[in-house]
This record gives structure tokens, sequence and C-alpha cells, in this order.
């Protein structure tokens, strides 16, 4: 009888738990909704961790794709959508493409801006389930053939350096084709390049001209132009310098001097033009296909042709190379 009564009452006892906890459980999660309900979680915004590239072509050239890459820390799914330009921002502009990479059109000459709209989709967030970022624009510009592309074969077979107290006229030195010109790529534009050029009124005029040959006597051309630093410097062997300090009549600046190359058997490619930039803001490191900036010989650093002139402008030889065979 005693045991019965004890197991009446230790039932009664389980089951009273038993309504405790179950009330308390609906207290908490009713709790719980409700904070869910005041404090929504979002899908996280994504990150771009390589921003698509600015790229200079000529026109009807292969380019490279632009490409994205972003990340996300919820688990969400990314998708992309591409817009296209004529304005340096991340606004407006035509929808272009909905992959993580996108191939731009070269087909017609201008300057072009792309940028593209990275979006997290992540259908278990409590609050917004998506949310964009935007990358950074990259700039395509698409340049027309310029004189030389398109002309018959003709490589440079000499460049000189002349000096002068005074500015000179234009007349190009006998056994000469062309003056470098104040441009990069096109040696019908430009004024004539004075290598001296900058604002602190002192030193000679210094011009740079070069000879153009047909194909006949291609094994003359030149495979390399650089500059040596330095009043003695010798050139390396198989190059020829041009014994003329670039800095003339600036006490105080490097003494440069301009050395070239002739093409070898194992050259695949000579220079058919020279250009140049002249200027108070230093040059962009980007350039055409087919062209390439003129160096420190032995080095990967531009050469400035007013090295040592604080106030003078920034002065750049460029180069562009056609196709050799010896």
């Amino acid at each position: 009888m005693y045991e019965e009564v004890y197991m009446k009452k230790l039932l009664w006892l389980i089951a009273a738990l038993a309504r405790v906890v179950l009330i308390f459980s609906i207290v908490i999660c009713d709790e719980l909704i409700g904070k869910e309900k005041e404090h929504p979680v979002n899908a996280a915004v994504p990150v771009i961790d390589a921003q698509p590239e600015s790229a200079i072509y000529l026109q009807n050239d292969s380019a490279s794709p632009l490409i994205v890459t972003a990340s996300v820390s919820d688990g969400g799914t990314l998708s992309y959508e591409w817009f296209s330009s004529d304005q340096t921002d991340d606004t407006g502009g035509i929808s272009v493409g909905t992959e993580a990479a996108y191939m731009p059109s070269t087909e017609t000459a201008g300057t072009y801006y792309y940028y593209v709209v990275v979006t997290n989709t992540n259908n278990s967030a409590t609050g917004n389930k998506t949310a964009k970022t935007v990358s950074a624009y990259a700039e395509i510009s698409v340049h027309t053939l310029t004189a030389q592309e398109a002309e018959l074969p003709r490589y440079v077979t000499a460049i000189n350096v002349w000096t002068y107290p005074t500015e000179p006229d234009t007349a190009i030195p006998s056994g000469y084709t062309n003056w470098v010109k104040e441009d990069l790529y096109d040696p019908d534009k430009g004024n004539i390049l004075n290598a001296n050029a900058g604002d602190d009124g002192a030193g000679d005029w210094i011009r740079f001209a070069y000879r153009l040959e047909s194909e006949a006597n291609k094994r003359e051309a030149i495979a390399e132009i650089a500059v040596l630093v330095g009043q003695n410097v010798l050139p390396p062997a198989g190059w020829t310098k041009i014994d003329v300090d670039l800095n003339k009549g600036h006490l105080n600046a490097s003494y440069l001097y301009l050395a070239y190359r002739k093409v070898n058997p194992s050259d695949t490619q000579a220079i058919d033009f020279i250009g140049s930039y002249n200027g108070k803001i230093e040059a962009s490191n980007e350039s055409l296909p087919g062209y390439s900036w003129v160096y420190y010989i032995g080095s990967s650093e531009r050469a400035d042709l007013n090295n040592g002139r604080p106030t003078a402008n920034w002065i750049f030889l460029t180069v562009h190379k056609r196709p050799f065979t010896w």
C-alpha cells in the first residue's frame, strides 16, 4: 500500500516537472523567435578579392578577358552582371555579360569603362536574402592602326643626337628620315622633341633623328635602344654609345647617353619607329601592343631623359617593333 502511494506521488511529480519544462521551452522558443524577428540575419556582402584590370589594344586585336574574383562568408551563391559605360564611375551603363569573366570588344576605336556588380543570394537568411557589391572600373582603350603598322616593312637602321645652343629650324638632317616627335605612337603627330625640355631655363636644345630603310637593308636594323647613366660609363658588348650627354648644359643633372644594339641572327623583332612622351605628369606605364618604353640599360626602369632635374619635364622614349628574320 505504501509503495503504491509513493509511486503515484512520483508519477505526479514527474508529470508536473514535464509540464514545467514544456512551458519553459515554449517561453524560450517564443523569446528566440521574437529576437530573430527583431534582429534578422541578412545575406553577407560579397568581397572582391581581385579587380578587373585596364588594358590597351589595337583595333580588332584579340583581347584578354576581364576577370573578377569574389568570395562570401555565409555560403551564399554569387552571381555577376557586367556593365559597359562611357563614364569613369560605377553607375549606369549597358548590361553586357553575366559571368565571372567578360571579353571586351576591340572592333571600335575609343575608350570604354567596364565594371561588374557581384550579388550574393542566401535563401537561408532571415532578413535580406541578397547583398551586392560593385567592382572598380577597368579602362579598355582601343586604338586605330598607326602609320607604321600599315606601311610596307621598313626598319630603323640609324639613330643620332644633335645639340644646338638655340632653338634650331625643323629641317631633318641629311641621310635621316624623321625627327623623334612628342607622340608615343605616330611619326606624323606632335612637335619635334627637345630632350632637354623643362622650366629650368638652361641647357642646349637636344634632338634625335632616325633613318628608315627598306627590308633589303634589314640586317642593319636596330634591335634595342637604351640609356646609359654615368659620365664615363661604357656600353655592354655589342652596343654602341652615342657620346652626347642628354643633359648637356645642366651642371647638377645626371650624365645620360643613348646607346643601341643592331640585330643579330637570334633577333625576332627590330625597331621601325621611335616616339616620345614629354610632360609635367609622369606617363602611365601602359603601352600599345608592339610598343615598348626605352629603359636604362640593364634595368626595368623607364629612362627619364631629364634624370636629375627635379623641375624639368618627364621625357620618355618609346619604340615600335615589327617581326624580323635574319
